[in-house]
């Protein structure tokens, strides 16, 4: 279930509550920590970007995001409040 996931990423990485979604390929989720998390099609982590004082986290809480794939190359954009 991807909300158990979502809750047991967010408690290693003290990542805040959801607050933007995108999904595509994976789900990308951006929290009101300023984390985003990257889960693939079968609900497994894939990426923790920003926590624990790391980029993201001094910007505030994601506001929007989307995940672009053209080929092989993947980015993610993102907004803070």
């Amino acid at each position: 279930m991807a909300s158990a996931q979502l809750v047991s990423a967010a408690d290693r990485v003290d990542a805040g509550m959801p607050t933007a979604v995108a999904a595509a390929a994976v789900v990308v989720v951006g929290t009101s920590h300023g984390v985003v998390v990257v889960f693939d099609s079968r609900q497994t982590l894939r990426w923790c970007l920003g926590g624990a004082g790391g980029i993201g986290t001094e910007f505030g809480a994601v506001s929007a995001l989307a995940w672009v794939s053209v080929e092989r190359f993947h980015r993610i954009l993102l907004n803070y409040l």
